[in-house]
């Protein structure tokens, strides 16, 4: 082993010749190891705001469903009543047409009501 591998062994364990850690390694080291908790917490609390988006957005989806299912019998009910309204619609439109049919007939009755008391009348003058 060379010299320069001695001294990356010695630095990566974080020892020196005597068998301890010298000052600036030993920071070093503190400071990593701090680095790597505070990743892990960013780590755990980055999963745990992923849950609760992803929990948030199945909730949200849930309810989205539900405003759409909603829309649905709505517009369908609203179908259901113009549909309803069209027909009522047709029926007083064909009832308007028998009303006018009837009174067509009673006025051409009545017509030849008074063209006979007319054609009395004329008879009896003569």
């Amino acid at each position: 082993m060379s010299s320069f591998d001695r001294r990356q062994d010695n630095y990566s364990t974080g020892s020196n010749s005597q068998g301890e850690r010298p000052a600036s390694a030993t920071a070093q080291y503190m400071a990593q190891k701090k680095l790597e908790e505070r990743i892990s917490i960013l780590a755990s609390n980055l999963e745990e705001l992923t849950k609760l988006i992803n929990m948030k957005t199945e909730r949200l989806a849930v309810k989205m469903r539900m405003v759409e299912e909603r829309q649905e019998e709505f517009i369908q009910d609203v179908q259901k009543r113009l549909l309803a309204l069209n027909v009522r619609g047709a029926e007083t439109a064909k009832l308007d047409l028998k009303i006018q049919e009837l009174l067509e007939r009673q006025n051409q009755m009545v017509r030849n009501f008074e063209n006979r008391i007319n054609q009395m009348k004329r008879a009896l003058e003569k």
